[in-house]
């Protein structure tokens, strides 16, 4: 409460103390205006509370502000027809443009012609889902050709026609990387002989062949990720990291044994090697894993070496029960 309102409620209070009128009235007037004081209080400490919330809620705006204006990735906010509604620094360099001119443009302009059935595909399926949906095409930009993924999100903003996206520039992966595209023939070759993983210099996956897929990875997403994160338990990772350094420097093929969890949890043991392939092209080197399932056969001669010892067993027990029976004289 402020000075000027205590210091009217406390006149009125001594006004009330010195009223001429019956007691029971004036103590009803007195009670009436300590109700108020108290009420005057609560508000004041409500308002308080509402302009702490207020700054609170500013500046958490203006981090998710910074963050969708400053992120690495491009973002777009488009409304209805495609049109960009708002377009972050990433998406003004992406598009090269000013970004007075980009808004209020269609982002289906920029969609190179094969490309637009697809886009419109896409398009369909943000609008009949919550959940983020992806797409690869081509856009058509003012310096050259990219390829780009989208991820769209729907937003309710009442018009059922708007929606996020975040596009990520594919172009120079495709550029750096020509070595998956070379390998791509040889991945649907080996699909049926073994495990097949390709690496790049820093022992991340870039490719995982159908098998190795159906064995151990299944659905997962596990490209981009270290291979001893996917494919060794944790006290085998330091050795695997320093086995890839070492190949790196050497480039001698190495060889090793580990046990691998399929993400339904199952252990598999693995008989892997690597091989460092060289693309001849200016391009960091990759490496090439080839792994042999030696599960079923570890399990085989799991139960063999069981049953000989069962089989030593009964012998020992044959042995001494023909002693039992037939005592040495």
């Amino acid at each position: 409460m402020d000075r000027d309102g205590a210091a009217s409620t406390g006149d009125t209070m001594h006004d009330v103390a010195n009223d001429e009128r019956p007691l029971l009235v004036r103590a009803d007037a007195m009670e009436r205006i300590y109700e108020l004081q108290i009420r005057q209080t609560e508000l004041q400490m409500q308002n308080d509370s509402l302009r702490e919330a207020q700054k609170n809620l500013g500046r958490a705006h203006e981090r998710y502000r910074n963050m969708f204006e400053y992120g690495p990735v491009a973002y777009l906010s488009v409304g209805p027809c495609t049109a960009i509604v708002e377009a972050n620094r990433a998406a003004v360099q992406l598009f090269a443009t000013a970004r007075a001119a980009l808004i209020g443009t269609r982002l289906s302009s920029f969609v190179a012609p094969e490309h637009v059935d697809g886009f419109a595909r896409h398009r369909s399926d943000v609008r009949a889902s919550d959940a983020v949906t992806s797409c690869r095409l081509e856009l058509l930009l003012s310096d050259m050709r990219r390829h780009v993924r989208l991820d769209s999100v729907r937003i309710d903003d009442g018009s059922g026609e708007a929606w996020r996206v975040a596009i990520d520039d594919e172009t120079r992966l495709r550029q750096l990387d020509p070595v998956t595209r070379d390998y791509e023939s040889m991945f649907a070759v080996l699909d049926a002989a073994g495990l097949v993983v390709l690496l790049d210099a820093h022992s991340r996956l870039v490719r995982v062949n159908g098998a190795c897929k159906r064995g151990l990875c299944d659905d997962r997403d596990v490209l981009q990720l270290p291979f001893c994160d996917v494919f060794g338990e944790r006290r085998q990772r330091a050795n695997l990291r320093h086995r890839f350094e070492t190949l790196l420097a050497s480039g001698v093929p190495t060889e090793w044994e580990s046990t691998c969890t399929a993400s339904d949890g199952a252990k598999h043991t693995v008989l892997w090697s690597a091989t460092l392939l060289d693309s001849g092209l200016n391009v960091p080197r990759h490496m090439i894993v080839m792994g042999n399932d030696l599960t079923a056969r570890k399990q085989l001669e799991a139960r063999l070496l069981a049953a000989d010892r069962l089989a030593a067993l009964g012998t020992l027990a044959a042995g001494v029960g023909h002693e039992i029976n037939n005592p040495l004289a």
